[in-house]
């Protein structure tokens, strides 16, 4: 695990990234941002574990009578595809022309795994 940078002693703020001009910031509660990510690193939480919930409920799947032909499966597919990528392209994390959303290349399907 990583440790963050001691706080500087006179502001009490972390020092800045490299490469940053200023390490002025506002105070936490009149910064939107900062408050936005707090609420998302707490949500993320609990997503996180209803996904990886879901992830484990996914090996069994294969058991299951009507597998090859799941329409449960399959739309629970699409529509996990479709939400990371639209972060990843939201974030520029992925390269449009690379996106099955603009076309280039289709979604891989959902593992259990």
């Amino acid at each position: 695990m990583t440790s963050l940078p001691p706080a500087h002693p006179a502001s009490g703020q972390p020092p800045a990234a490299p490469g940053a001009t200023s390490t002025r910031r506002p105070p936490p509660e009149e910064c939107p941002v900062l408050q936005g990510a707090s609420q998302a690193s707490a949500l993320s939480s609990d997503l996180l574990r209803a996904l990886r919930k879901i992830r484990r409920d996914l090996k069994q799947c294969p058991n299951c009578p009507v597998y090859e032909e799941c329409a449960t499966l399959k739309d629970l597919q699409g529509r996990m595809n479709n939400v990371i990528l639209e972060v990843l392209e939201e974030w520029n994390l992925l390269p449009v022309e690379q996106s099955p959303l603009s076309g280039a290349r289709p979604p891989r399907p959902l593992q259990g795994g």
